[in-house]
């Protein structure tokens, strides 16, 4: 469910990839309908709601509510995503990369606190729980943080040792 000033939406994934978001995005997850309701009840207007069950429901509607997974990356990381032609832009620059490159970037700003593991990374971005030796991801976060340093990019992805990746804002 988003919900927008004076409307509320039962959305599946479909109608979310149309919706526009030009203002703060919050997800909101409960267990029951009328906890839902009632936490979605207590934020302001001006903000964008995604109501879910669970986390992993919130998850698969941002994957497919591009303009709020870009809404939380330009608010903490100052980048606009373009999902339709796989580019971020920053200040004057704008950088195209690949599916998977995209796909990464996009889950590692999705919570500028969340350490990404490899077996997260592998079931969100490659849709597969099944990790190996984790090399495809690594091998994707070193073109995308190769990329992303070449281009001067306002963000680095860090290594948090035996845990993962994450991405974290350059301050000026």
């Amino acid at each position: 469910m988003v919900q927008s000033p004076g409307a509320v939406l039962e959305s599946g994934e479909r109608d979310l990839e149309r919706i526009e978001i030009d203002r703060p995005v919050v997800v909101v997850v409960a267990a029951t309908r009328a906890e839902r309701e009632r936490l979605a009840g207590l934020l302001p207007d001006d903000v964008t709601v995604i109501v879910a069950p669970s986390r992993e429901r919130a998850e698969a509607l941002l994957r497919h509510c591009p303009a709020a997974a870009t809404a939380c990356a330009a608010a903490t990381y100052h980048l606009r995503m373009e999902p339709e032609v796989r580019r971020v832009c920053f200040g004057e620059s704008a950088l195209s990369l690949t599916r998977l490159e995209f796909e990464t970037l996009s889950l590692l700003t999705s919570d500028p606190e969340h350490v990404w593991s490899l077996v997260e990374l592998s079931r969100s971005v490659w849709a597969t729980g099944f990790v190996g030796d984790g090399a495809q991801v690594r091998s994707v976060i070193k073109r995308l943080r190769r990329k992303l340093t070449e281009a001067g990019a306002p963000l680095v992805i860090e290594t948090v040792r035996g845990a993962g990746f994450r991405a974290v804002p350059l301050t000026s």
